[in-house]
C-alpha cells in the first residue's frame, strides 16, 4: 500500500465512523443493520491493524510500536472485550489516529 492509501485509510478510520454510542442494550446491538460506527469492538481492531500495518511497513517509526504495544495493553487490562465501549475509549484510539495522521502529514 502507498503512504498516500496508507494516509487515507487512516483518515477514513477517524472521519468516517460515527462516535455516536447508542442508548439500547447490546442483544439489541446484535440484530442491527451494519453502520460505521466507532463504539463497535472491531472498530478498535482495525485501530489496532492500521498502526501495526504502518509500522512494519515504513509507513511509520518504530517508535509506534509503543503505542501498539500500550494499545494492546490498554485493552486487555481495562477488561475491553468484557465491557462497553466508552466515550474515553473512543477518543484515546481517535488521539493515536490523530497522531498517525499529523506524523504522515509531516513528512
Amino acid at each position: 500500500m502507498s503512504h498516500s492509501n496508507y494516509l487515507r485509510l487512516v483518515k477514513h478510520l477517524k472521519e468516517d465512523f460515527s462516535e455516536e454510542i447508542p442508548q439500547i442494550t447490546s442483544h439489541s446491538l446484535d440484530q442491527q443493520p451494519a453502520t460505521k460506527s466507532k463504539w463497535k469492538k472491531a472498530w478498535f481492531q482495525l485501530v489496532s491493524s492500521i498502526l501495526i500495518y504502518g509500522v512494519r511497513n515504513s509507513h511509520l517509526p518504530l517508535a509506534y510500536m509503543d503505542r501498539y504495544y500500550h494499545f494492546q495493553q490498554r485493552n486487555k487490562e481495562t477488561e475491553f472485550q468484557q465491557r462497553e465501549i466508552t466515550s474515553e475509549d473512543i477518543a484515546y484510539a481517535n488521539k493515536i489516529l490523530d497522531d498517525i495522521i499529523d506524523e504522515l502529514t509531516l513528512e
